[in-house]
């Protein structure tokens, strides 16, 4: 019956034409996977079955620019204080100064071990309870920095934790932390400039002279222990709002490693993948690995790739990019017209493509595509209860003519927060960056 229905069909010639054009469709749409352009290829384990572009609105392209919002955590160690108490030195009984690696257990930071300071002191009378760290050498801020943060963990409410800095007038200015509960992690923040203050002192950086923690006379018992944590500052102006959030988060940075996890494929060769750490300085020009300009350059042969997708893997889980940030990816570029895209995982585990865009420029600048979050599903973080998606690669296609070699730098791949997000008193403004 079936047979003599189709015998029907092909007795027309318009209808059969139009059975004609469906099977071509279908045929077409099946096969997408193994070409270049188009969803439906394999990516790992799982095909791509969402393809995205970037907004025009959101995705920047102009030469580049330095990162809008900064932030840098202090670094150093105990070595790089000295230890005074008060004049009253027959008060003092014992004083620990040490660093740790602890979890700070907040919903507000990631389960991983982080350098903790551990201060402990320990008086035998209830007077004078404070301890004084002033650095060795001149500690100052960065020229930019309006704004201070870090963690702090107290074994009572009756600590103080106060950081003094000398502006470039000589003026010593106090800026006094009151620890609000005890034995709980908590994110404290101080706005070190304000107003006028950008314009008196916007060319000379600030000095922190000195820390000193204090506990309330007269209060049993007569010792305090104190963790503190991630000594950070930042370009703009902290407050409640914004207390939470990094204005960005860096995911992988040429400059400070080589990205030893990440793995390279053609075409989905999930059979043999090889990692990058593998073929730093390939013969064959794969990859080459510039340690004196300290970015990722693809340098690949029409041989080589032979005008199919070049497939950059990353650990799964390794890292989450955030709802409500953009992503953003320093490029190098030689108007090769490479396309550039991004491979993220959804709630639904099911794989997307973000096209970040086509490289028809030369020298470096910094892409941004903000992710379609109205049409994606999200993972929750059971910890914090964050949503997140998980960035599992990148493609590069080949330019508009294939036989062109791939020529490509890479550096800093980033998630940004969108600039409302953060409602900053004072917008940093933009200066040129990384030369050529």
């Amino acid at each position: 019956m079936m047979y003599s229905y189709f015998k029907y069909l092909l007795k027309d010639k318009f209808l059969s034409i139009r059975l004609l054009i469906i099977l071509i469709l279908v045929v077409t749409m099946s096969s997408r996977g193994s070409t270049r352009l188009g969803t439906g290829y394999y990516f790992k384990d799982k095909k791509v079955m969402k393809k995205f572009y970037a907004n025009p609105k959101t995705h920047f392209i102009d030469p580049v620019t330095s990162r809008v919002y900064k932030a840098q955590i202090l670094r150093f160690s105990t070595d790089d204080f000295i230890q005074t108490t008060s004049k009253y030195t027959g008060m003092k009984k014992s004083i620990y100064f040490e660093t740790e690696e602890r979890v700070i257990n907040s919903i507000y930071a990631p389960l991983v071990r982080k350098p903790v300071y551990l201060i402990s002191a320990r008086f035998k009378n209830p007077y004078f309870m404070f301890v004084d760290f002033r650095p060795k050498k001149k500690m100052l801020l960065p020229l930019w920095a309006k704004s201070m943060d870090f963690w702090l963990f107290g074994s009572d409410h009756h600590i103080t934790i106060s950081l003094y800095f000398r502006y470039p007038n000589g003026l010593l200015v106090r800026y006094p932390i009151l620890i609000k509960k005890a034995y709980k992690w908590e994110k404290v923040s101080i706005n070190l400039i304000k107003g006028s203050h950008l314009k008196l002192y916007g060319k000379y950086p600030l000095e922190l002279t000195k820390i000193r923690i204090h506990k309330k006379n007269e209060t049993s018992p007569p010792s305090f222990t104190l963790f503190t944590a991630e000594y950070t500052v930042y370009n703009y102006q902290k407050n409640f709002t914004n207390r939470y959030i990094n204005p960005y988060e860096t995911h992988a940075d040429m400059e400070n490693g080589y990205p030893r996890h990440w793995h390279f494929t053609f075409n989905n060769n999930r059979v043999n993948p090889k990692s990058i750490s593998q073929i730093k300085e390939h013969d064959k020009g794969y990859l080459v690995w510039k340690n004196n300009k300290n970015y990722l350059l693809l340098n690949i042969p029409y041989n080589i790739h032979k005008n199919r997708h070049l497939l950059i893997y990353f650990p799964v889980g390794y890292y989450k990019h955030k709802k409500g940030y953009y992503i953003t990816l320093w490029i190098k570029g030689n108007s090769g017209g490479e396309q550039v895209s991004f491979v993220f995982q959804e709630g639904k585990w099911r794989y997307f493509e973000l096209v970040l865009g086509e490289i028809y420029f030369t020298g470096w600048r910094k892409l941004t595509a903000q992710i379609p979050e109205n049409q994606i599903t999200f993972f929750r973080d059971p910890h914090s209860g964050q949503l997140y998606i998980v960035p599992i690669g990148m493609k590069i296609s080949p330019g508009s003519n294939p036989k062109n070699p791939i020529i490509l730098g890479t550096d800093q791949l980033e998630s940004e927060i969108k600039g409302t997000k953060l409602n900053l008193d004072h917008t940093p403004s933009f200066s040129k960056s990384k030369s050529n």
